[in-house]
């Protein structure tokens, strides 16, 4: 390569490099003709550059570019050597195109960096922009390549091969039943008609689209003035009945006054002659009905308020836990500082005192009564979960509520705001007793297994005499004293204390089995853990990988355990609101609006299980390739050489029908009081305990084997490598015993430990779950189970004796409140008081400055937790205030006393409408007579009247030729319709759907399911359409546009418009489909599981049966310039950077220099 470089510098300096640009000039008249033909020549060279670039363009010599040098325009010929061809030559051509050094020059004075390359980032912009045409023309070549389109075997130069040709050869091939393909030339020849089949459909498409948005712009038109039309025409209609209406109304009133006149004399003998007075009293009592109504419509409100608050806070625990009463802050700094600032201000007299201890002490015993409550609240909030919704819509608010609703509501007659009687039936009060004793019993059981668990976790804690930090030391001391010696001495001891606890476990395990006091997952967690910290301490970790690994796999077990004991709670709670006698099956139970959101966290749990058996399959994969020497590895293999997701869903499916079974039971246990099986939380939590022990069972009880021979086996060859000779040293052999027995027992010791407080913790939360049940049974049937627990011991208070706490404990929380206001109100006006004094120029200037920023900074913080304990003791007494609200009937007699006397405004109001009529009343409020009838009254509301029938029916007459006009337009619209109809457009969408789906058809091993279900739903939704749209046209062409054929039109219209948008959707996600990702993922997935089937399959004649594998590379290469995959295929390059990269190679030394050993002349 030097050489050729040096070379290529001697030829290039002997060559002149403004040959060409002499002669544009010279064939240039003037300097404006020279300016055009420089212009036009850098044009066209950087459009050939790029274009060349992209399809690979090569044998670029001087015969092969012709230009007019009158105007500068540059013509490529002979495309001989093209689509990258240039590269498979004996010289490979490495520059993407040619621009030597005369081609530069000729650009002009800023040669490559001016019009050049702003016109080269421009066409490639373009040609990116419109890649999936390009790609789409360029599929003709892979279906039917070029002659010399297929590589021979040393791929340095081309054969003959055309696509019919090709064809002849491998059908020859299939036939030979000697000749067996090889994996991966199977996967090849599918992965190359998948990919040429996928890249169509994404090319057909981005045409369907452009398509469909042409179709959709001219559909949206014509719906758009469709709809305009027929909601202007149903608008004036509405108006011409309201103007019918007014007209017969002022008719009447004047066919009355014609009455009146009609009397003469006798007009004094008429009702009217007493309307005003009538009129006065109807007015008095419909002012009263009104504020009655009014005061009935703000009590609603309040209610409202009141049940929203209830039924969406104070039921919902995690609403409750979500208010913090743990803030720290306290005001007393800004009270230290006002005393520093008197030090330094002579001029600040306030003689007021001010208790420091007074107002921490309010704070403290504000944050400690806002813990007591919201304690008490957050009790609440679990006992009543699991109340059936029912008896909580039986509160006296909730009817009174819905009483007050009927009052108001239009046309009610009266007979609302009565009591609906309780449909619950009786309850028997001898069973009920006997449930609530069993379910006393079972409390106590669970609390008795509570306290065994803690006096085991003092009894362990106490044995824990082991300081591992000594045993630490001492290892390290003893590997000091010998390295080499006493490192193997303690990894033999090591591989014997890990075999000795194995063995240990495995009997332990059994016998723990056959109690059933602890899970074998949770036991086997525990020795895993021991174990790996064990290695860990003697610094051997990387012999325990399969170890660790699978500790982690069945620690992420047993924490889905542990987290599905809410949803488990959340099921039962939603099971007592009444749904449990309507549940069956697992349609039933998603049916359930409440339910579907904890469904949706049953499957994000399964998903996390699918994730952790998915890594852990891959790991055994892994280490199966590479630890084949283990016998049990195949026993394992077979067990897990399941499919993944399939397994997972039927575990889901099956855990959930046992749980939908057992949560049915158990809440109708509750509410039926069914002493045979007495509701037990234990026998839910088993259901998930089962289905945890089977996936257990079934997956991970025979990898701890497994595992500890991993362990034996690294911790040999870790033996092995230690030292050559033998180890004799019987005390050394026991000294490391020692240690590594005495490390051990300390990590078990420390590890039983941690995990009897984890079980602590677990049981606990049984333990409270459980009295939240058993509390929420004993108040819904406190009437029948009085006086039962006051003789017992459990710690289950009365719903009295909890809402008098709740009581006490809001009067003392507001009781401090206000103490802690008018405390703050105090040290506002120190706070003012100092700041006036600050303000004056002797304190400014006796002050230090740092003083005043502190005292100003500590005010701004007592004010902000003067306000955080502000709302937070009001929001606990408000919250407070709506329970005892609830629960507490006594203030019932304000709500009687409202429905009583709307009732009687309500009779007062009806009365009085019988004694003047409607008539009367309008004619009063168009002209009241203020007493008795004259001719004069009579004349002029005679003549008030005809000017507005006049008006009225002026304003119908024009309304109606709007209304005709309208018509006509609907009935032209109707004829426009046909073009949406007979549209070449649609017919043009269904054929290219139809291709699309032969194209898939080529791929039959492509999961092509979804997309093909898009596509046949696409064709449907067009065929409805159509069919929509001759129906509405049919209604239109009829020209009957009552006012229901008009709201049926409306609803046509929403309907095509649904229709289209939905369409538009479904396109938009077939689109958007990562087809090539996917697909070829799972080809490599399917390929792979093959092969573990077949591992041997003969390999013979290979270049013979490969199908155009240049074509497919070529369009691949192309595909990656016009996505921006040159150079890095792992990043999408910018335009510019791309021109970049281009423009270097094409001017590396390098790569001109290796063109010259060729037979192209590039100087």
């Amino acid at each position: 390569m030097p050489v050729l470089k040096q070379v290529l510098r001697d030829l290039s300096s002997e060559t002149p490099n403004d040959l060409l640009s002499k002669e544009i000039w010279c064939y240039s008249a003037n300097a404006v003709d020279w300016r055009k033909s420089v212009r036009r020549y850098t044009t066209s060279v950087a459009v050939m550059s790029i274009i060349g670039y992209v399809i690979g363009l090569g044998d670029r010599h001087l015969d092969n570019i012709l230009i007019k040098l009158g105007t500068g325009e540059i013509v490529h010929i002979d495309y001989n050597v093209c689509f990258e061809k240039g590269k498979s030559l004996r010289v490979p051509e490495k520059v993407p195109f040619r621009l030597t050094q005369n081609l530069r020059v000729a650009l002009g004075l800023v040669g490559i960096e001016g019009s050049y390359r702003t016109t080269c980032s421009h066409v490639l912009k373009v040609l990116r922009k419109e890649r999936e045409t390009l790609l789409t023309l360029l599929e003709a070549f892979v279906y039917d390549p070029l002659v010399d389109w297929t590589i021979s075997d040393d791929g340095n130069n081309t054969r003959g091969t055309s696509a019919h040709n090709a064809a002849i050869k491998i059908s020859s091939l299939t036939s030979n039943k000697e000749v067996q393909l090889s994996p991966k030339d199977v996967f090849g020849n599918k992965k190359y008609d998948a990919e040429w089949s996928l890249q169509t459909f994404v090319a057909k498409i981005a045409e369907v689209k452009s398509v469909w948005l042409k179709y959709r712009y001219a559909f949206d038109d014509r719906l758009q003035d469709l709809m305009k039309y027929v909601r202007r025409l149903l608008d004036i209609r509405g108006s011409i009945s309201q103007l019918e209406q007014e007209r017969s109304s002022y008719t009447k009133q004047l066919a009355m006054i014609r009455e009146l006149d009609a009397l003469g004399s006798a007009r004094g003998s008429h009702a009217l002659n007493t309307v005003t007075q009538r009129y006065k009293a109807y007015k008095r009592d419909l002012s009263s009905f009104e504020n009655s109504k009014h005061l009935v419509e703000q009590t609603v409100k309040d209610l409202e308020v009141v049940l929203t608050t209830y039924f969406h806070i104070l039921l919902e625990p995690t609403e409750i836990i979500k208010i913090d009463v743990d803030f720290q802050a306290d005001m007393s700094p800004s009270i230290d500082h006002i005393e520093e600032i008197k030090k330094f201000s002579p001029e600040y007299t306030s003689t007021d005192k001010f208790a420091k201890q007074e107002w921490a002490n309010c704070l403290a015993q504000i944050q400690k009564n806002a813990v007591e409550c919201k304690n008490l609240l957050l009790f609440y909030s679990n006992v009543k979960r699991y109340t059936p919704r029912c008896r909580l819509l039986q509160n006296h608010l909730v009817k009174y509520k819905s009483a007050f609703s009927d009052l108001i509501r239009p046309n009610n007659e009266g007979e609302s705001g009565e009591t609906t009687n309780s449909t619950d039936k009786k309850c028997n009060t001898e069973s009920c007793s006997k449930y609530f004793d069993k379910m006393l019993k079972i409390y106590e059981d669970l609390k008795r297994n509570l306290s065994n668990a803690q006096l085991a976790l003092e009894q362990r804690r106490k044995q824990q005499d082991i300081e591992r930090d000594v045993v630490m030391n001492a290892i390290a001391d003893f590997l000091h004293s010998n390295m080499c010696q006493n490192q193997q001495a303690l990894l033999r001891s090591a591989l014997s204390r890990i075999n000795s606890a194995y063995k240990t476990f495995v009997n332990d395990k059994r016998h723990s089995a056959d109690d059933g006091k602890i899970s074998p997952l949770k036991y086997e967690i525990n020795f895993l853990h021991a174990v790996v910290n064990f290695a860990s301490y003697l610094d051997i970790v990387d012999t325990v990988q399969m170890v660790e690994i699978l500790k982690e796999s069945l620690i992420e077990i047993n924490n889905f355990a542990n987290t599905f004991e809410d949803t488990i709670l959340k099921l039962l709670s939603i099971f007592m609101m009444d749904h449990s006698r309507n549940i069956s099956n697992i349609k039933d139970l998603e049916s359930v609006p409440e339910i579907k959101p904890i469904i949706e966290e049953v499957n994000s749990h399964f998903e996390s299980i699918e994730s952790m058996l998915r890594k852990m399959q891959s790991h055994l994969f892994r280490f199966s390739e590479t630890r084949q020497h283990y016998g049990s590895i195949n026993c394992i293999m077979a067990s897990w050489n399941i499919n993944i997701v399939e397994y997972v869903k039927s575990c889901r499916d099956e855990m959930i029908s046992k749980l939908t079974s057992e949560l049915k039971r158990s809440s109708l246990s509750l509410l039926d009081h069914d002493t045979e099986d007495v509701f037990d939380l234990r026998s839910l939590l088993y259901v998930m305990k089962d289905t945890i022990g089977g996936i257990y069972s079934s997956l991970f009880a025979d990898l701890l084997p497994f595992a500890i021979e991993f362990v034996e086996y690294d911790i040999s060859n870790m033996m092995a490598a230690t030292v050559d000779s033998p180890l004799d040293d019987t005390s050394c052999t026991q000294t490391a015993d020692g240690l590594c027995d005495k490390l051990y027992m300390s990590i078990e010791q420390e590890t039983g430990v941690q995990w009897d407080e984890i079980d602590i913790i677990q049981l606990n939360k049984i333990v409270e779950d459980y009295r939240s049940i058993l509390t929420s049974f004993y108040w819904l049937n406190e009437e029948y189970l009085h006086g039962q627990i006051a003789n017992s011991k459990i710690d289950i208070s009365s719903k009295k004796d909890f809402l008098s706490n709740l009581h006490n404990i809001s009067q003392v929380l507001t009781m401090w409140k206000s103490t802690m206001m008018k405390i703050q109100s105090e040290l506002d006006v120190r706070h003012k008081t100092i700041e006036n004094v600050l303000t004056l120029p002797s304190t400014v200037t006796g002050t230090p400055q740092e003083e005043i920023r502190k005292l100003k900074e500590a005010i701004a913080a007592s004010n902000n937790s003067y306000t955080y304990f502000l709302n937070l003791a009001t929001r606990l007494t408000e919250y407070s205030a709506v329970l005892l609200q609830f629960e507490i009937s006594a203030g019932d007699e304000p709500f009687e006393s409202l429905i009583k006397q709307f009732k009687e405004e309500q009779n007062k109001l009806r009365s009085c409408e019988v004694s003047i009529s409607s008539v009367e009343r309008n004619l009063v409020q168009l002209l009241d007579p203020e007493g008795k009838v004259d001719q004069c009254w009579i004349e002029n509301i005679s003549d008030l009247l005809d000017e507005m029938i006049f008006s009225a029916q002026k304003k119908m007459c024009d309304l109606e030729k709007q209304e005709s006009t309208l018509e006509n337009k609907l009935a032209e619209s109707g004829q426009l319709l046909q073009t949406l109809v007979d549209s070449s457009i649609r017919v043009d969408l269904r054929h290219l759907l139809k291709v699309i789906t032969k194209t898939f058809k080529m791929c039959p091993k492509i999961e092509s399911g979804d997309i093909c279900q898009h596509i046949r739903e696409l064709q449907q939704i067009m065929k409805l359409i159509q069919s929509k749209i001759i129906d509405l046209q049919i209604q239109l062409l009829a020209g009957e546009f009552e006012s229901s054929v008009l709201n049926q039109i409306q609803s046509n219209i929403d309907e095509l418009n649904s229709m289209v948008n939905y369409s538009n959707s479904v396109l938009e996600r077939i689109s958007e489909v990562n087809v090539e990702d996917r697909q070829f993922s799972r080809l490599e997935t399917s390929n792979r599981n093959e092969n573990l089937k077949e591992p041997t399959v003969t390999n013979s004649q290979v270049g013979e049966q490969k199908r155009n594998a240049y074509a497919v590379s070529v369009w691949k290469r192309i595909r990656m310039k016009l996505e921006g995959r040159d150079p890095d295929p792992n990043r999408r390059s910018s335009v510019a950077e791309q021109v970049d990269y281009v423009i270097a190679e094409a001017t590396s030394e390098d790569n001109l220099a290796s063109l010259y050993e060729g037979w192209t002349p590039w100087v």
